[in-house]
């Protein structure tokens, strides 16, 4: 589970899609945008057209957060520097974890090749 202070509230999520970038691969689109704090703050969206099972979004919330978390620390040891607000959507419902951390290495990948 993320800390309070590293989740998006609904306002902060509204301000990420009008103001953000986007990425997407496969089923999953990564809406990014810098924030002026010393931490990075997330928010996994799915839709109930994705899977009617409140219980199947839940799980799949939890494998993305996890994912997000494995890919993303090793990422921050190496720059301090980079706070963003991410909201990352999915829209499939047969995502196993590990392809889940494959796919959100690969946003990562498309989205900072080109930042230093």
């Amino acid at each position: 589970m993320l800390k309070k202070q590293n989740r998006l509230d609904r306002k902060e999520i509204q301000a990420v899609f009008r103001f953000g970038n986007f990425k997407h691969w496969n089923k999953l689109k990564l809406i990014y945008k810098k924030n002026n704090l010393n931490f990075s703050r997330l928010a996994v969206i799915i839709g109930k057209k994705t899977t009617k099972k409140a219980t199947q979004r839940n799980l799949l919330k939890r494998r993305a957060r996890n994912a997000f978390n494995k890919v993303f620390n090793p990422f921050l040891e190496n720059k301090k520097d980079v706070c963003y607000d991410f909201v990352l959507l999915i829209g499939s419902s047969d995502y196993k974890f590990e392809s889940l951390v494959k796919d959100v290495e690969k946003l990562f990948y498309f989205v900072f090749k080109n930042k230093k």
